[in-house]
């Protein structure tokens, strides 16, 4: 009994301590992290269009129409001599450079909109971070707001009067936001995971317009968007069977669970010992002799 308990407690320990399975892996880790060593010619060159987009959300944000035109045309410049080999896949580098035309386009129309300039120089903004920043991006700030929207969405089906208005103002602003990071996203995710949320997209679309809007199918797949909203920003974690401890914020589980098998194999150590002791003094009492 005591090398089956022994044999129990080391087989957890090898378990759940160890790295591979404490560790989950994550889908995206080729998109999401680039070593410098993969970008040494033209690393100075990523840093200077990233100072360059943040200058255009600047110029922007001040209405200064002339400097935004002035940076972009140098973005489009710079963009076309940097090599993205180990810093972007070719859907990431296409939507960067889809952004900064739509960056151009815009600001050369005649008419301004302030609202929709300011969109499309955040857009670049957090495309070229997400380029430089690859541990840490900007874009991943969007997080809270975007399941703000959709809990927003959420409200809306619950309420018995305005449900619809609410639900059409919610899913337009988790749009607006979802445009936004798309460029950045597309960066350092697989192309997959951007597919699945623009199919998302065009399923709340169909659903959601000016005429009606189809409740039962969004109380469906509100929750589904919710999971795929948490796998953008955080990524898809294919956790085994067993769920692993070690490497987590729940370490104090596995510290009781190990304390709680020491204290078992010791308890019946002394249980076990405990009972040889009154036997062997049993049987000395047997064989002593009688006066």
């Amino acid at each position: 009994m005591l090398r089956k308990l022994l044999l129990i407690l080391c087989i957890g320990t090898i378990w759940f301590g160890n790295p591979i399975y404490g560790s989950a892996s994550d889908s995206h880790d080729r998109y999401a992290t680039y070593a410098s060593g993969d970008r040494p010619v033209d690393r100075n060159k990523l840093e200077e269009l990233d100072r360059l987009a943040d200058s255009v959300y600047r110029y922007t944000s001040d209405g200064n129409i002339l400097e935004v035109r002035k940076r972009i045309a140098q973005m489009e410049k710079l963009f076309a001599q940097i090599r993205f080999e180990g810093a972007a896949s070719v859907e990431g580098v296409g939507a960067v450079s889809e952004c900064i035309v739509d960056m151009k386009r815009i600001v050369n129309q005649a008419t301004i909109q302030p609202e929709r300039w300011l969109e499309a120089a955040a857009t670049v903004r957090l495309a070229a971070d997400a380029l430089t920043h690859p541990e840490q991006p900007m874009w991943h700030q969007y997080y809270k707001v975007m399941n703000d929207d959709i809990e927003r969405m959420e409200q809306g089906l619950a309420a018995e009067t305005g449900g619809a208005a609410a639900i059409r103002a919610a899913f337009a602003a988790f749009q607006q936001h979802y445009n936004v990071i798309r460029p950045a996203a597309a960066i350092q995710r697989a192309p997959e995971e951007i597919e699945k949320l623009d199919s998302m997209m065009a399923y709340l679309r169909q659903r959601i317009t000016k005429d009606k809007v189809g409740r039962e199918d969004l109380r469906k797949i509100l929750p589904v968007g919710r999971q795929w909203v948490n796998e953008l920003f955080f990524g898809k974690k294919d956790v085994p069977t067993f769920m692993p401890i070690v490497g987590t914020n729940d370490q104090w589980i596995w510290t009781l669970w190990i304390g709680t098998v020491v204290v078992i194999v010791l308890g019946y150590v002394a249980w076990r010992k405990y009972r040889y002791e009154k036997k062997a003094e049993a049987e000395r009492r047997r064989r002593k002799p009688e006066r």
